[in-house]
């Protein structure tokens, strides 16, 4: 689904690749920033997350070299979700190991 370039998510999705790319491939007298992002696009994985698709430009911006056009896609998971249904698995053996504890106690506490 195509979405407005101008859409919060879709600005915090070229974050992430500004991010990226600073963190691989800048130092310190080589910074980028993201100038425009010209497409974006969002696909919503049931059970997973989203998927933004973005085509936009970088310019390096201590420099001032060239101005690069990119794209990428960016996946938020829904960690939510994920860990809900980890921990309440790993909280429902739990508290079956505590009720299978507290029986036998009782059992060898009401023993003769």
């Amino acid at each position: 689904m195509e979405i407005p370039p101008t859409h919060y998510p879709a600005a915090r999705a070229a974050s992430v690749v500004k991010s990226c790319i600073n963190y691989q491939q800048g130092t310190p007298h080589k910074v980028f920033l993201v100038q425009t992002v010209t497409q974006a696009s969002l696909e919503d994985i049931p059970g997973r997350g989203h998927k933004y698709r973005l085509k936009f430009s970088v310019e390096e911006i201590i420099q001032k070299e060239a101005t690069v056009n990119c794209t990428a896609e960016v996946l938020y998971l829904q960690w939510d979700k994920i860990l809900h249904r980890k921990s309440t698995s790993h909280l429902k053996e739990k508290l079956e190991k505590t009720q299978m504890k507290k029986i036998t106690h009782f059992i060898k506490d009401s023993s003769p």
